[in-house]
């Protein structure tokens, strides 16, 4: 019975260490960014006719010199999304300026969109839980003991291939 208590601990420490917790973090911020998207898809054609008449004629436009700015933006930002994501899950020190500039990103492209933009019930749920998500991994990533994660490890020096030193 305390044999099979103490393993129930150390799994348990195991599973919900300061990486794990923070790695699930950022698994859930991007399953929750990609329901966004798959809600707003899976819902467009429940919207009222008006609006789905707007989103039609708004995806038809020609493509103008402020829309190629909001395309240059969105693909900024979806590259500062992956490299900062892959980065924070390998504790790349770079990853958290990089997730910055992703959340600065993420904050003004609203404004650079023209127009209304039209959003489902299930897609402000998910923007939602991802907003949230992000913020508990920006204030994660700066303080202890996931901050220290980011840290330069400096490499011990390599005893082993030292020459031994010969007797006379």
């Amino acid at each position: 019975m305390a044999v099979a208590q103490l393993w129930i601990v150390r799994r348990r420490d195991r599973f919900m260490s300061a990486r794990t917790t923070f790695r699930g973090l950022l698994i859930a911020a991007v399953i929750s960014m990609a329901a966004s998207v798959v809600a707003y898809f899976l819902q467009r054609n429940s919207l009222p006719f008006e609006l789905r008449e707007y989103l039609q004629a708004r995806s038809q436009q020609v493509l103008s010199h402020d829309y190629a700015i909001v395309i240059l933006m969105t693909a900024a930002c979806a590259t500062f999304f992956i490299a900062s994501f892959i980065g924070l899950y390998f504790f790349w020190g770079p990853a958290r300026v990089l997730f910055c500039v992703f959340i600065v990103f993420g904050v003004t492209m609203p404004l650079a969109a023209f127009g209304p933009d039209i959003v489902t019930g299930w897609m402000a749920l998910w923007d939602t839980c991802s907003d949230i998500l992000l913020g508990v991994i920006l204030c994660l990533m700066f303080t202890s003991p996931i901050r220290d994660q980011f840290a330069r490890k400096h490499p011990t020096p390599n005893t082993a291939l030292e020459p031994t030193p010969t007797a006379p």
